[in-house]
């Protein structure tokens, strides 16, 4: 089997950019560091067209079934944002708090995903990320 992935954009408005990302992998399959959010392709302010420069976590809804996911920044190197654990559903709101900013080094404001599955079992995974637009 091979992965089947989908991405639906729910909200790109200047201010927040929400999406929702699915998946399932067949055992032994595996998707390693995909771009799932590109930052270059997300809508610009109307009235200046400029273009958002970061993202910042402000809450993640998940569900996984028999891998791990992780959740990366895209720098160079990438930084690990969070480690969804297997067989877990949740819902983290990191508004009251502080959203997850952003700090890996040469950073380009995209966000990455990492999963696997075991080599006997398939498996499946559903996100939903809220970000904060900034413009810098």
């Amino acid at each position: 089997m091979t992965v089947v992935a989908e991405t639906q954009v729910i909200e790109d408005g200047p201010r927040n950019f929400v999406v929702h990302l699915t998946a399932t992998l067949g055992s032994a399959d595996s998707e390693t560091t995909v771009k799932k959010v590109d930052i270059t392709t997300l809508s610009a302010l109307t009235n200046t067209a400029q273009k958002p420069t970061k993202l910042a976590l402000e809450k993640i809804a998940y569900s996984t079934e028999n891998f791990q996911v992780d959740l990366f920044w895209e720098g160079t190197p990438s930084d690990l944002i969070l480690s969804l654990p297997a067989n877990f559903s949740d819902t983290i709101n990191y508004r009251k708090l502080s959203p997850i900013q952003n700090k890996a080094a040469s950073k380009t404001g995209s966000v990455l995903l990492s999963a696997a599955t075991n080599l006997t079992k398939a498996g499946s995974y559903a996100i939903t990320l809220w970000f904060r637009k900034k413009y810098e």
